[in-house]
């Protein structure tokens, strides 16, 4: 795995990235609100995915990116962003595996880019239920309070506590002290807007987007998924994998379970592709 420096114009990501040459398909892996590629460290040695050309990119203001991005920019210039990175760097058909916040801009960025052929959404933002960490830093902002709630959060007792009980949490900390604060209450903001029932009754944009796609798509979630974003998914009949032992970060908390996933819905989606049952 090598980590390089991509600049896209509006932003620069610090980019992990491994693979062959001309490879089959290309998985692009996006984190979370507070998050970084190393979320998805365990895809770079799991052999199930050696013939994928893996993309991990820190998103704008998160990670090794923190600092390098302007500032005020939002989740649409992160998808278009990530379509240049896309430009520069994919090869063979696209899929793609977002966690959280991540979850939410692949399906922006597969809504927009027909070069997406499949999506894999973990622990995505469908319902208010979702809005953990980003409704609670809106609420803390909307009281002016947000810089203390933030400072809060990133100290390492914060995550020694009753969050540590799952790997994922304990690694999260590590990406979220180098977080930028304004980068990280700008996507909170637009989640928590975005993700609001449309006009108080049905499902919010990203909810709506997501049931929307007219590619194969799959729910992953861990045993502490919202039973609101449970529900959902079960009246809309969609594709669900479930890793009742995991914790929101499903891919830290069950790699192996995950990965075996991951490469299976790679597997079918490519089947489809070249006309293969």
């Amino acid at each position: 795995m090598a980590t390089n420096r991509f600049e896209t114009g509006a932003a620069i990501f610090a980019l992990r990235e491994a693979g062959p040459g001309g490879p089959r398909a290309t998985l692009l892996l996006l984190h979370g609100l507070g998050d970084s590629g190393r979320a998805f460290a365990e895809a770079f040695g799991d052999a199930r995915l050696a013939g994928l050309r893996l993309l991990a990119p820190d998103m704008p203001g998160h990670g090794d990116s923190a600092g390098l991005a302007p500032a005020g920019i939002g989740l649409d210039d992160y998808v278009a962003a990530l379509r240049r990175l896309l430009d520069a760097r994919a090869a063979g058909a696209v899929i793609l595996a977002g966690h959280s916040l991540g979850g939410a801009v692949a399906t922006l960025l597969a809504a927009a880019d027909p070069r997406v052929r499949g999506l894999v959404n973990v622990e995505g933002n469908l319902t208010e239920a979702d809005l953990f960490l980003s409704g609670r830093a809106v609420a803390a902002d909307a009281g002016g309070r947000f810089p203390a709630w933030f400072a809060r959060l990133r100290r390492e007792s914060s995550w020694r506590r009753s969050m540590a009980q799952h790997v994922s949490n304990r690694r999260y900390y590590e990406s979220l002290v180098r977080c930028a604060p304004a980068a990280f209450l700008r996507a909170a903001r637009e989640l928590a807007a975005r993700t609001q029932p449309d006009a108080g009754t049905g499902p919010g944009e990203f909810a709506a987007r997501y049931l929307a796609l007219a590619i194969p798509r799959l729910f992953c979630l861990g045993g502490t998924c919202p039973a609101g974003t449970r529900a959902l998914l079960a009246a809309r009949g969609e594709a669900v994998r479930v890793f009742p032992d995991a914790g929101h970060g499903v891919m830290v908390d069950a790699p192996a379970a995950f990965y075996g996933v991951l490469r299976e819905f790679v597997d079918s989606v490519l089947a489809v592709g070249e006309g293969r049952p």
